[in-house]
């Protein structure tokens, strides 16, 4: 199997610096970051990362031994021509991160969570990913917990009463529905 490029839009936490902060910790397998769990896998090469902060570019670079750094993500996924592009900035970027990737050859997209900050983005995210054949994936991984299953499984089976709120810590399973 030949390599397939992969590249990070974003060099912060889920981009490459969570593992730091999880590591020993109960419930999480690692690696767990992007830059991370590229590292892993031979069949990958992480060509590049681009963020707007040059010292966490470089931070990463040196880190995980990326070859190539960028500012502008644009400029990155034009000139690497990346299979893979893993979208790690903050929410209200996604969209436009995941457009642009959609639209310029990249044969898969993981973005992590929130999606989208609204429908008309949302939209515009499945438009560019379904007319460009790119397989997407969002960073809901945690969402499916078996703790937040079974939460939810008893809250629905009403032996607690009809629930008046619910404080959750990684355990999305648990939104309700009416």
């Amino acid at each position: 199997m030949s390599q397939l490029k992969a590249v990070i839009v974003g060099a912060g936490r889920m981009g490459g610096t969570i593992d730091d902060e999880v590591r020993g910790e109960r419930g999480f397998v690692l690696p767990y970051s992007h830059a991370a769990g590229y590292a892993e896998f031979p069949q990958i090469d992480l060509a590049a990362i681009a963020d707007l902060d040059q010292d966490k570019v470089k931070s990463l670079q040196d880190r995980y031994g990326i070859a190539r750094g960028y500012t502008d993500y644009r400029e990155m996924i034009d000139q690497e021509k990346p299979d893979i592009v893993s979208v790690t900035t903050p929410g209200h970027t996604h969209a436009e991160v995941v457009v642009f990737a959609a639209e310029h050859g990249a044969r898969g997209i993981y973005a992590e969570k929130a999606f989208a900050c609204s429908l008309a983005e949302a939209d515009a995210m499945v438009q560019a990913v379904e007319s460009n054949n790119v397989k997407f994936n969002m960073g809901t991984l945690r969402r499916w917990s078996a703790g937040g299953n079974k939460a939810k499984e008893i809250i629905d089976s009403g032996a607690l009463g009809g629930a008046q709120t619910v404080i959750s810590f990684s355990c999305g399973s648990l939104v309700l529905r009416r």
